[in-house]
């Protein structure tokens, strides 16, 4: 996947940090998302919990769209530059 430009798969706008631990429809489109792409969500598929396997394939979607931090996170980076979805409502 590395340096391929990848085009969102749905807008979105996303209202707080995703990371482990955090449940919700937003953890449930980031998972849509990464699914879509290609990533491997694990076996528990798109159930809204931000778990180890959503934290890896956020960890490798934030070092295949070039982000100097890889830190399994979703907040203002890596929904511009790696999902092109807006932040707080920006």
């Amino acid at each position: 996947i590395s340096g391929v430009v990848i085009l969102p798969f749905e807008k979105y706008n996303l209202n707080r940090i995703l990371k482990k631990g955090t449940n919700g429809e937003d953890v449930k489109q980031l998972q849509k998302e990464l699914k879509a792409r290609g990533y491997n969500i694990g076996k528990s598929g798109i159930d809204g919990k931000f778990g180890n396997n959503t934290f890896k394939a956020t960890k490798n979607l934030q070092k295949d769209t070039g982000l100097k931090l890889v830190d399994g996170e979703v907040g203002k980076d890596t929904s511009h530059k790696s999902l092109a979805w807006k932040y707080k409502n920006e």
